[in-house]
């Protein structure tokens, strides 16, 4: 069978045979993508530029505008304005003073209309097992039709009948089609994806380029963004505090192991390397930084940190058997007797990652292919480390530390032998 092209060269040919296509809103992407994005910010796009006031002319002029200006911006695919137009209907506005003459309130006025032209249930009709509501209201052309509108009679509370016409201003004009709001405040959207690089790099020069024309705009108009890119700096933020807690937990609890800030350091040390690796791999891959990646990074701190202190203390053991004495051969035999565990982990965590990594641009992959590619990258790089300069840095940074806690080892051994 013939080998499905990548994602990317999907969704570029589709686009290239879609957008000429006169009155089509393109959007292309995923049915779950567009669940997600619709739940984050009401628009099936990733990114959305939400244009809220009063006036709904001058939102959907504003709208245009800013959709001009935003096509201009490097990454912006598939903009389009939400659809607004406007359509013919009845516009019935009440004489106030007329109202007063005849002894109507404005709200009975609008019942009444509410039960001719959007009628009401007025009761039920039951055959055998089944109830049908009744339902009663206008006739399709006098509700559609301004001069029978305007000859509608109107029930006054005093007795009588009065037509509409003589109590309200009845006639036919444009209106929108629809009016969206958000908080109880009009808005019209306009909506687009990102191709080529990453949400948060198209977003932050949307803002300088839409910053002069948001300076323009009327009182009681302004804009927002919406989309992935709230969702992922608030889960950025969330992350990074808890990485951060948790680092400052490792550190303790290796504190508590060493006796020493420095081994645990030492320790930690790792981490910056595995990092680096797992950067280099998004890079070649050409993937940008996403909430998938900083899951990998989290994850890969956790699993380089465990080989760190499967090293530094085997290099404590092995100095304790030899009454303190660290030299380069004990670092050099302490890094071939932990040499299996190390790889080992490393290779049964990248062998299950592999067929991820080999995955990209398949459809379902795009929240574990990244991490997969961080991890992976990671692994190589914190691998090297731990068997080419761990030995280096412990040599150079951790021999005094180490000396420093056998001594104080030996001096309460000796004291306990002694009392």
């Amino acid at each position: 069978p013939e080998t499905a092209p990548p994602r990317a060269e999907m969704l570029k040919h589709l686009r290239s045979r879609l957008q000429d296509m006169r009155g089509v809103s393109l959007n292309v992407g995923q049915p779950l993508a567009h669940r997600i994005d619709h739940l984050l910010s009401g628009v099936q796009a990733q990114i959305a530029i939400k244009i809220f006031g009063p006036d709904l002319g001058v939102l959907r002029d504003t709208a245009r505008q800013v959709a001009v200006t935003a096509e201009q911006v490097p990454g912006v695919t598939d903009l389009n304005i939400e659809t607004q137009v406007l359509v013919t209907q009845v516009h019935i506005t009440p004489l106030r003073e007329r109202l007063a003459e005849v002894g109507l309130t404005p709200g009975a006025l609008a019942h009444e209309l509410e039960t001719a032209i959007g009628g009401e249930v007025v009761g039920s009709l039951i055959q055998g097992d089944k109830a049908f509501d009744l339902f009663v209201r206008l006739k399709k052309q006098a509700r559609a039709s301004v001069p029978a509108l305007r000859h509608l009679p109107i029930r006054l509370p005093a007795g009588g009948w009065a037509r509409l016409g003589e109590i309200a201003r009845v006639e036919e004009a444009a209106g929108p089609n629809r009016i969206a709001r958000d908080n109880t405040s009009r808005r019209i959207a306009v909506a687009c994806n990102v191709s080529g690089r990453s949400v948060g790099e198209v977003v932050a020069d949307l803002r300088t380029a839409l910053a002069p024309i948001e300076a323009s705009f009327p009182e009681n108009t302004f804009l927002r963004f919406e989309g992935q890119f709230t969702s992922q700096a608030a889960a950025t933020r969330l992350i990074s505090l808890l990485s951060v807690l948790c680092l400052l937990a490792m550190v303790l609890i290796l504190y508590s192991q060493f006796h020493s800030f420095n081994l645990a350091m030492q320790v930690l040390a790792c981490i910056p390397i595995a990092f680096v690796g797992g950067v280099a791999f998004l890079v070649l891959t050409g993937q940008h930084f996403s909430i998938a990646a900083l899951v990998g990074f989290v994850s890969l701190a956790g699993i380089a940190t465990r080989n760190g202190i499967l090293l530094v203390t085997h290099y404590l053991d092995l100095a304790r058997a030899e009454q303190g004495v660290i030299s380069l051969k004990l670092l050099i035999r302490a890094g071939k007797e932990r040499a299996a565990p190390v790889v080992m982990t490393a290779l049964t965590t990248g062998a299950g990652l592999l067929p991820l990594l080999f995955s990209a641009g398949e459809t379902g992959r795009e929240i574990l292919y990244p991490v997969a590619t961080v991890v992976i990258g990671g692994l190589i790089s914190s691998t090297l480390f731990e068997f080419l300069l761990r030995p280096a840095l412990f040599w150079v940074f951790g021999r005094k530390p180490a000396l420093r806690i056998f001594t104080a080892t030996n001096v309460c051994t000796t004291e306990e032998t002694v009392t």
